[in-house]
């Protein structure tokens, strides 16, 4: 089945890291919330310089980011590209059956976390965190929210919060449960959404071979000759 489904992954994804930087803003104390009303995304990637900063080798399908310090590894015969989204860095697809894997990067301007990690501001704000999310995209994509989920996690020995939902996907005449598994992250003053999708009848048959995806993702050390904006 050839199924069109890429621009509404991508939003997605993009969703969670605004959902972010709106908690930021939220979360921060007294001393620093006028610093922190200067909040801003600075230019993607894509809308600045075209530096060398990024390496894709097409035999194994390893994708390495010296901006960003993330790396991963896609399988075998899957199809490569930039995404649709300025923040898309790099996506991997299954042709023709509606799996794909992307990494969508954020960076902020005039915030440092400092030694806070997302696992601190989620323990904060459970709650608020769980409803923006929730509200965010069921407004995003006009539809229903199924089995969502929320835990704390590691990715790459980074504390992340991992995401579970499900939808009901509607394409001409085509309809179906996809599942979908999102991985949010900061690292330095960027935040980071590993999202998966990921049809549920596919899903259901083996999860580990789909859960073990995020596997190949991995953190570089932070190059010192090539910063963020």
């Amino acid at each position: 089945m050839n199924i069109n489904k890429r621009n509404l992954h991508v939003l997605i994804t993009l969703m969670f890291l605004i959902v972010i930087g709106y908690l930021l803003k939220k979360t921060t104390n007294i001393e620093t919330q006028e610093k922190n009303e200067e909040i801003k995304f600075a230019p993607s990637l894509k809308e600045g310089k075209k530096d060398f900063v990024e390496y894709l080798d097409s035999t194994t399908l390893i994708y390495s980011n010296f901006k960003y310090n993330i790396a991963i590894d896609f399988p075998d015969h899957w199809l490569i590209d930039k995404g649709v989204s300025e923040h898309t860095i790099i996506r991997g697809s299954y042709a023709d059956s509606g799996i794909s894997l992307a990494i969508n990067v954020i960076e902020l301007e005039g915030f440092e976390m400092g030694d806070k990690s997302i696992w601190d501001l989620y323990e904060q704000n459970e709650q608020i965190w769980e409803n923006e999310k929730q509200k965010l995209l069921q407004e995003a994509t006009n539809e229903e929210l199924y089995s969502f989920s929320s835990r704390k996690v590691h990715l790459s020995n980074v504390e992340a919060i991992e995401y579970r939902f499900s939808r009901i996907f509607r394409q001409v005449d085509l309809e179906f449960e996809m599942q979908h598994v999102v991985y949010e992250f900061f690292y330095h003053n960027c935040t980071y959404s590993v999202g998966l999708q990921v049809p549920w009848f596919l899903f259901d048959e083996n999860p580990q071979r789909y859960n073990s995806l995020f596997y190949g993702v991995s953190l570089l050390k932070r190059s010192t000759s090539i910063e963020p904006h």
